[in-house]
């Protein structure tokens, strides 16, 4: 998602997270997305993201993802209703929220991890103080890592992209992605 204030930043904040709960699932996944990649005549580090990315592949994208097995958890947020927060605390408390809601235990959580070291550290920290108690870890590994090495994160984005939309019905294409991935779409909860 989006978690900037700037004029040219979406007016929805849209955090989204794949569960995919076995590994063998997650490396099938991930090597559809490989070959789908291929198929287009793309490079491997070539990215799939909602807002540079046709609609035509973003839908065969999401067609071809939804016959694995996952789960989707959303957060959202109007950014006029958190303008006194910075960005960092804003996107702090969307991950905690979401990770929250995950039935997870000792999961290994890959993000998005365009940010700079110090910001990983302390996203790192926080998620860990917040999520982990002595009797329940939620989370034994949090790897912030690009999304060019990540085709998973990359589907998460196109998912963010299609749930953002979604709210956006003066779109033509408001509900085309949406109706694709419903089925796997679990929670979808406001942080306001």
């Amino acid at each position: 998602g989006d978690p900037g204030f700037k004029d040219i930043s979406s007016k929805i904040f849209v955090l989204s997270a794949i569960l995919i709960a076995d590994e063998e699932e997650s490396k099938k996944l991930d090597s559809m997305i490989d070959n789908y990649k291929k198929e287009l005549g793309w490079d491997l580090k070539h990215e799939f993201k909602f807002n540079k990315t046709r609609k035509s592949q973003k839908i065969e994208l999401l067609r071809r993802s939804s016959y694995f097995r996952y789960d989707i958890y959303v957060v959202y947020s109007e950014k006029e209703k958190r303008e006194k927060l910075k960005d960092v605390v804003f996107y702090n408390m969307s991950v905690e929220k979401i990770l929250k809601n995950i039935p997870i235990r000792n999961a290994t959580v890959y993000i998005d991890g365009k940010y700079d070291r110090k910001y990983k550290a302390q996203l790192k920290s926080y998620i860990r103080k917040k999520l982990n108690s002595k009797k329940d870890r939620k989370i034994k590994n949090f790897i912030p890592t690009e999304s060019t090495d990540n085709n998973l994160i990359q589907l998460a984005d196109i998912i963010a992209g299609s749930i953002n939309r979604s709210f956006h019905i003066e779109k033509t294409d408001s509900s085309d992605y949406v109706k694709i991935i419903k089925n796997k779409i679990i929670e979808i909860k406001s942080l306001d």
